[in-house]
């Protein structure tokens, strides 16, 4: 009866690891061995996440994966916030080559189908979502970002004008990914490396009226902060919220056409809260963030702005002196 007992405990066991597998497949990569690497380190990270969630860890297990730091830090402040499983055994996605004047600096892997699974009830995001994988030039994972989806790339894809502009917008659309992951995240470090030290940034945010009166609307409060003052009532909303659950869409750019290293990036933002004392807060608006890639490897946000989505006011890369 031992030995039974025994082989069924196995055979579960095994059955619980092959369920947790991810065998992801990628194209359209000049080099076989590169492919080979980057398919393996993805597999592999994909396979730690499922193999984390089915035993409800609170720490996902890195050892065997080429990933970065970052990277692996990135995951591991996701997965404090919510969990998540990827909900295919087999990826197959054609790989993104990013570019930094022409010279190759990375690439990705978009449209990693994931299912949010978060440890409070009261969670209120999109449970299925989408997740990119970005890798250095030797194949090594350097990112891990829940993403805007392959239809918002292709979207903003089709608007670019030459290879450079195109190469600019694949940049563009990675740190706007990269920095709505942070807010998830409650990255402060992310976002004083991403403002400019002299960037200037409107917030606003919903007060509800008292009273039942029909059409009686909610007022809008506007804040206006420097960097220093932002990051630090960021500080104090991380502090207070059990999770801040932010997601971008309808994502529009535009490129200055006097000076082409800068952008205008326009998008819905859906901002969602819990604090630790229990209360809730959610908002929709429109955010417009003004974007420098002079230096390519480090862009900055000049500006940031929000604005409830019935505002019909529009902010452009011609709105505000460079």
């Amino acid at each position: 009866m031992t030995k039974l007992l025994s082989i069924l405990f196995l055979l579960l066991s095994y059955s619980a690891f092959a369920a947790d597998n991810v065998k992801v497949s990628i194209s359209d990569v000049n080099n076989f061995a590169l492919q080979q690497t980057m398919e393996s380190n993805a597999s592999k990270l994909l396979s730690a996440i499922n193999a984390a969630d089915t035993r409800n860890s609170k720490a996902i297990d890195f050892k065997g994966i080429s990933i970065t730091d970052d990277a692996a830090n990135s995951i591991a402040m996701i997965w404090h916030n919510v969990h998540f499983r990827i909900t295919k055994e087999a990826i197959a996605e054609r790989c993104l080559t990013l570019q930094s004047t022409k010279k190759v600096r990375g690439y990705e892997i978009m449209n990693i189908e994931i299912l949010m699974k978060p440890q409070d009830k009261n969670y209120k995001g999109k449970e299925s979502q989408e997740a990119t994988i970005s890798f250095d030039a030797q194949g090594k994972i350097s990112d891990f970002v829940v993403s805007s989806g392959i239809h918002q790339y292709n979207t903003i894809m089709k608007d670019a004008v030459g290879l450079d502009d195109l190469d600019k917008r694949m940049q563009i659309l990675h740190f706007v990914e990269q920095f709505r992951t942070a807010y998830c995240q409650k990255d402060l470090q992310f976002m004083q490396n991403i403002f400019s030290n002299d960037a200037l940034i409107i917030t606003g945010r919903v007060m509800q009226r008292k009273g039942k009166e029909i059409g009686m609307l909610p007022s809008i409060v506007y804040d206006k902060y420097n960097k220093v003052q932002y990051i630090e009532n960021l500080r104090g909303i991380f502090s207070r919220c059990k999770y801040v659950n932010v997601k971008f869409s309808d994502i529009t750019i535009e490129r200055n056409g006097a000076k082409p290293y800068i952008y205008g990036v326009t998008c819905t933002q859906d901002w969602q809260t819990k604090r630790t004392n229990g209360v809730h807060y959610e908002d929709l608006g429109k955010v417009f963030m003004l974007w420098d890639f002079s230096d390519e490897d480090h862009p900055m946000i000049h500006v940031r702005t929000w604005q409830p989505t019935e505002d019909t006011r529009t902010f452009s890369t011609q709105s505000f002196r460079l």
